[in-house]
């Protein structure tokens, strides 16, 4: 079937953003986590946690500010962003005042990103423990005494014009999640098998990694394991690509890369630049397309009333950058980096001498080493197709490792999630440097069919209420 011109042009350009020949794949690490008062376990704002990084770091530290939106009464600075450029690690503000990110990357194996990861987080916990009152990170995948609320949102313009765009019900669950994202190395020719298979393991991820099942103080939405996502599951451009069940409109799973720009763009388009200031830095004012809200998909806007404002290739590129950075699946490719960025983990425990925060890490590299071999078993009649993904993505989301949450049975009697995970582990031994180890506590979580949110949920729920905010924090703390 063919395509429209510009889907053709926007994929060649996209393809092309990826390098050709195969290389050592390096793995870049994204982890979000929520921040908490010790006394009593509400957000705590992570400026401050910053600017303690900041004056306790050496000289090599550097601050990043940015100001309030223009249509306050004041305009403050805030810092958003620390970077020690000695390791290239950096700490930011996410979109919630109560998340802070530690990333770091790109490294050469597993062994190296546990290693620059675990310092980032040191650093940031001296700055917590230094607060007054003093503040904990929290190992878990959403914050779990306050709830999604603007108030939590940052003051950051882009981040208020989405509640226009997305809605306050959506767009309010971002400021209080947590997520482990991975970012892993791609080539063009594997780019289609390797989304496939990357959204593909959605439900094993969920399953293996799910863990906020606290909000407000009580059992997350749809009484989820995984709740960071089972709050998001009526958002379409969110977690398993299709799992509302759209239809072939949406071209899931893919077989090129104009399939992915074609699924993307019949997503709604949600921000762009301003006319006067388009063509600028990021930092510009971002508004929602003519007439987008509440449902105007990209490919509407292309071929209607933005085609006047799209006069050449570059301006139609542009226009889909801005789109696309806003298509929040399981997996999605990200062409400025050339990597395809695994998202469906919440974040995990991290407590000292053990390997679980490295679980998504694990999942994530060993997938994309394996590619080929987990999209063909996918492609096996047994599994029942994308439409049976997106019903076990929804039960991983909700039940952990129980139940339906453990999907399928094949022919051989054999769980699906087994035989994946076991795919998973072979792509990490082919790479030669001992990563397979990383793999010892998902088959632990298995063996036991608990996750970290199962084991959360139980403890939580055991302890008296009036403990249970103590008790949560404890429980939870990083303490790498």
């Amino acid at each position: 079937m063919s395509v429209p011109a510009w889907v053709g042009t926007v994929a060649q350009r996209y393809a092309q953003c990826f390098p050709k020949t195969p290389a050592w794949r390096t793995i870049g690490r994204e982890a979000e986590f929520p921040v908490v008062r010790s006394d009593n376990g509400d957000w705590a704002d992570v400026h401050w946690l910053l600017q303690t990084i900041l004056e306790q770091g050496s000289d090599t530290m550097k601050a990043e500010k940015e100001q309030g939106p223009k249509r306050r009464s004041f305009r403050q600075e805030r810092l958003v962003k620390v970077t020690d450029e000695s390791t290239g690690t950096q700490w930011t503000a996410e979109v919630g005042g109560g998340t802070v990110e530690v990333i770091t990357g790109p490294c050469q194996n597993l062994h190296e990103l546990k290693e620059k990861h675990e310092n980032g987080v040191q650093t940031l916990l001296r700055a917590a423990h230094s607060m007054g009152p003093s503040q904990r990170v929290l190992g878990i995948g959403m914050q779990p005494f306050s709830p999604p609320t603007r108030e939590l949102v940052i003051d950051r313009q882009r981040y208020l014009a989405m509640f226009e765009a997305l809605g306050s019900d959506n767009w309010s669950w971002f400021a209080v999640t947590a997520s482990d994202q991975i970012h892993i190395d791609a080539h063009r020719d594997e780019l289609v098998v390797g989304l496939n298979a990357a959204n593909a393991i959605a439900p094993i991820v969920a399953a293996v990694c799910g863990n906020s099942p606290v909000s407000s103080g009580k059992r997350a939405p749809h009484g989820a394991i995984a709740g960071r996502d089972a709050a998001l599951l009526n958002l379409e451009r969110y977690g398993f690509p299709d799992h509302l069940g759209f239809g072939p409109k949406h071209h899931w799973p893919l077989s090129s890369v104009e399939d992915w720009v074609q699924s993307a763009s019949s997503l709604t388009y949600l921000l762009r630049p301003s006319e006067k200031q388009a063509g600028k830095s990021k930092s510009v004012e971002l508004r929602p397309p003519p007439r987008s809200p509440p449902c105007r998909p990209f490919s509407d806007f292309v071929t209607g009333d933005g085609a006047s404002l799209i006069k050449t290739e570059d301006d139609l590129w542009e226009e889909f950058k801005n789109h696309e950075r806003y298509v929040w699946h399981a997996a999605r490719p990200r062409w400025e980096q050339g990597t395809v960025e695994y998202r469906a983990a919440c974040q995990q425990p991290h407590s000292t001498d053990q390997l679980d925060h490295m679980v998504p890490s694990a999942l994530s590299l060993g997938c994309s080493e394996s590619a080929e071999e987990i999209w063909e078993l996918f492609s096996d009649t047994d599994v029942g197709g994308w439409p049976s993904l997106a019903y076990w993505y929804r039960a991983a989301i909700v039940n952990g490792l129980n139940g339906t949450g453990m999907g399928p049975t094949m022919q051989d009697g054999e769980l699906l999630l087994v035989k994946v995970l076991r795919l998973i582990e072979d792509g990490l031994k082919k790479r030669g440097a001992g990563e397979e180890v990383y793999m010892e506590p998902v088959w632990t979580r298995v063996h036991a069919g608990e996750n970290p949110g199962q084991i959360l949920r139980s403890h939580y729920e055991a302890t008296k209420r009036y403990d249970r905010a103590a008790a949560l924090i404890e429980h939870a703390e990083v303490t790498v």
